[in-house]
């Protein structure tokens, strides 16, 4: 691994997360039914392909569509937390986790973190579940609405703890794929950490909205 290799990763996050940035700030549509479901399908379609892709400036385009999709997914957030006034607190918080599991990461010698991959995967499945029977149970009204808000609570929470583990583990996983592997792919490496940094303001988000 070269000794710019992480410092070119953070430097594609950084970008990446200033795309989504932009995006979000300027929706395509007033119709926030169609931002919504027209960001979900462009988010899954660029990621399936940007995972086939190799690297090139392809891959970069397909990126940049992905990147954009993300951030109009985020819009109807950001517009709730900057009219709250939390934006900031969560941008903060949301960099202190990350600045601090990466320190982390790096400090630990052992890969430690690498052990949790199973666990993690595990977690983040069994939450996926529980969120569309969430949804399946608010949308039939099998539970009143107060209800549904503290199961959306929960759920922001435990995202949370979840995603904070991500990080650390994304961050050890990049450097082991870095030393095996002789192709530099700095898209498929910064992608794991952007979507640990997405999940973790969606989730701390969710929380203050």
């Amino acid at each position: 691994m070269s000794a710019n290799f992480m410092p070119l990763v953070y430097l594609h996050l950084a970008a990446s997360v200033g795309v989504t940035a932009v995006s979000a700030e300027y929706p395509l549509t007033q119709s926030h039914t169609i931002q919504l479901w027209g960001s979900i399908v462009a988010l899954f379609v660029s990621l399936f392909v940007l995972l086939a892709l190799q690297p090139g400036p392809l891959k970069y385009i397909v990126f940049l569509v992905f990147l954009s999709a993300a951030g109009q997914l985020l819009g109807p957030l950001v517009d709730r937390l900057q009219a709250k006034g939390s934006l900031r607190p969560v941008l903060l918080i949301v960099g202190g986790i990350f600045a601090g599991m990466t320190a982390l990461a790096f400090y630990d010698n052992k890969g430690t973190f690498l052990g949790t991959g199973p666990y993690l995967f595990a977690g983040l499945l069994g939450l996926i579940i529980a969120e569309l029977i969430g949804i399946l149970l608010g949308i039939t009204e099998a539970v009143g609405p107060k209800t549904f808000q503290s199961m959306g609570q929960l759920f922001a929470w435990l995202g949370t703890f979840l995603f904070t583990l991500y990080v650390a583990y994304d961050t050890q996983l990049i450097r082991k794929r870095a030393v095996k592997r002789g192709r530099v792919d700095y898209v498929d490496a910064s992608l794991g950490l952007y979507l640990d940094v997405l999940n973790l303001f969606s989730n701390i988000g969710s929380l203050d909205s």
